[in-house]
């Protein structure tokens, strides 16, 4: 069991690798392609997890995916949703990196999971007006629910930072959020 978790690491790893450089050159034809491979593993990984959050984000990858393959999507919704890869790689780094420095590893994830998967969709999701796909409230909710999963998260990742430097990662993200909220309104 131990190696399919690592091989599953490992090909979790190389997805978010291969996202991030996509979405970062703007290879929009990789980006495409992409919900191909993300499909494959979310079925595949579907299997192994036994987390109903994460039963629950495999399920959301799947309907984006799927919407994605059969309505091609905008380049900054697809660039959004495979942007949130660069905190993967963080994630699986976390999982295998050495003590000495799994603390610097763990806020620079925190950091990046926040900028990644929620500043980064509160400012799309406040554009949600400005498509007009076929069905698109299947594309809406699925990225809401994503992005409240996400925050979620973030919440329990929250309640782990010392109580001392809790008051400064409380300022920083509702701050930020509050300030895209009032931009956007």
């Amino acid at each position: 069991m131990q190696t399919i978790i690592v091989l599953r690491d490992s090909v979790s790893l190389a997805l978010a690798v291969w996202a991030t450089h996509a979405v970062f050159t703007g290879d929009v034809a990789s980006m495409k392609f992409m919900l191909y491979p993300f499909m494959v593993f979310f079925v595949l990984d579907f299997y192994l997890q036994t987390k109903f959050d994460l039963i629950l984000h495999h399920v959301i990858g799947l309907v984006l995916c799927f919407y994605g393959i059969v309505v091609p999507l905008p380049t900054n919704i697809l660039t959004m949703v495979l942007y949130t890869e660069v905190s993967t790689i963080l994630l699986v780094a976390m999982i295998y990196c050495p003590k000495p420095y799994l603390s610097m590893v763990k806020v620079l994830f925190m950091l990046v999971f926040y900028v990644t998967r929620i500043n980064n969709y509160v400012e799309k999701l406040l554009q949600h007006n400005a498509y007009n796909l076929p069905n698109y409230w299947i594309l809406l909710s699925s990225l809401w629910a994503l992005f409240a999963l996400n925050f979620y998260w973030f919440s329990l990742m929250l309640k782990k930072v010392p109580a001392t430097l809790r008051p400064c990662f409380y300022v920083f993200t509702f701050g930020s959020l509050f300030l895209k909220f009032f931009y956007y309104q």
